[in-house]
């Protein structure tokens, strides 16, 4: 899994990273330098520091999701096992914006951990089925408050794009074969399968869909927070209210794994809808650079849980198990 990254792996990233330097070059022949230079050197500290500490809330939540989705699976791993394996597999997808990522991290620590390989990569999928799952329904929620803030043509498109997402989805859990139409590859296919069945007893067992539910929507909202505080943080003139519409239809997109961690894609859809509103385009980047710098901020220092005693160990299957 950590062995010399493949020719295929490095051309991945090189086109991700031409694709998001491409789209933030295009951003910034509107942006305006000094005035954007400006916006965030009057940037508030304790707003920051606000943002980080939401964020750092929602790795705790992000930790009890992860252990609700071994469980489902049937995995039974020690409460502190499960979250370093959490927490390392986020550093990971920010200290290597690769074909890895941080999936490719749970997947194999998980499977380290003593799991079997496939029940390890179900895992692994049930948990992004069910984060995608639960952003596109947010934004479908908020997509006819959308409409009556702009009927632009940019924006008539999008809700195509957002439209078909959402059909497409409950049509690929529910038809568990449809894997074989995406992927050739038969282990994949059993696994996504395997996934799509976790993520429907997430979403229709009741106890479980309650506490999924729960944590998801906690989740999300931090990260909307995050957003409107950091907004606030540089003087953007956005309401709690716009912000909470608007940006969920920006992470949705930043989550597609067509640039180096949603840089590029971010600004660029964050000027979009941000300028609805009326944000100028170099508040609305400001805000995206500054939820990007947030990310790193709360997600690098958890590669340092690596240096803890004990705590290569913990991710082993030959460590003692925790009582």
């Amino acid at each position: 899994m950590f062995n010399k990254p493949t020719t295929r792996q490095i051309g991945i990233f090189l086109l991700k990273l031409c694709i998001a330097a491409a789209l933030i070059y295009m951003v910034s022949l509107r942006v305006d330098g000094r005035l954007f230079l400006e916006i965030l050197s009057g940037l508030d500290p304790w707003y920051f520091a606000a943002a980080l500490f939401l964020m750092g809330i929602q790795i705790a939540v992000h930790i009890r999701l992860w252990s609700l989705v071994l469980w489902v699976n049937g995995i039974d791993l020690p409460p502190r096992r499960s979250a370093m394996i959490l927490m390392f597999s986020l550093f990971l997808n920010q200290g290597l914006p690769s074909a890895l990522g941080g999936v490719g991290g749970r997947v194999y620590f998980t499977w380290r951990a003593g799991v079997p390989f496939g029940d390890s990569m179900s895992a692994a999928l049930t948990e992004r089925l069910v984060f995608i799952v639960s952003l596109i329904a947010i934004c479908m929620v908020t997509l006819p408050y959308l409409h009556s803030l702009s009927g632009n043509s940019e924006i008539k498109a999008y809700s195509v794009f957002l439209i078909c997402a959402a059909a497409a989805i409950p049509i690929l859990l529910l038809v568990a074969k449809g894997a074989r139409r995406i992927v050739r590859w038969e282990p994949l296919q059993l696994r996504l399968r395997a996934a799509a069945a976790a993520c429907l007893r997430m979403m229709t067992q009741p106890f479980v869909a309650w506490r999924t539910l729960g944590l998801i929507m906690v989740y999300h909202g931090l990260s909307l927070a995050a957003l409107w505080v950091l907004a606030v943080a540089v003087n953007t003139p956005v309401s709690p209210v716009a912000s909470f519409v608007l940006t969920p239809h920006v992470l949705l997109l930043a989550a597609l794994p067509i640039t180096i961690n949603g840089w590029g894609v971010r600004e660029v859809a964050m000027s979009a809808f941000l300028g609805i509103v009326g944000v100028s385009i170099e508040n609305a980047i400001a805000v995206s650079v500054l939820f990007g710098i947030a990310v790193l901020f709360t997600r690098l220092p958890l590669g340092l849980i690596w240096f803890l005693p004990g705590a290569w160990q913990a991710t082993s299957a030959h460590s003692n198990d925790e009582k």
